[in-house]
């Protein structure tokens, strides 16, 4: 099984994401990152995850909204 958590660039990094991460990698799933703005989405299409999950702060939901239909249109 394969989970992606997608992010903004962030200056410090987000325990909850940490904690989930840890937490699926012990259970045996696949469990990467990947940060909206770079070139990524041919590389999340190319991997094919099963779950994709998303650490939204206040304000950025848009930017979120915007990535995830990308996603969902090629996968």
């Amino acid at each position: 099984m394969k989970f992606l958590f997608i992010s903004e660039p962030m200056k410090y990094e987000f325990l909850g994401i940490t904690y989930l991460s840890r937490v699926l990698k012990d259970a045996g799933v696949d469990v990467r990152l990947h940060i909206i703005g770079e070139d990524v989405l041919e590389d999340i299409i190319e991997w094919k995850p099963n779950f994709v999950g998303a650490t939204v702060m206040t304000g950025s939901q848009k930017n979120y909204v915007k990535f995830i239909q990308q996603l969902k249109q090629q996968i």
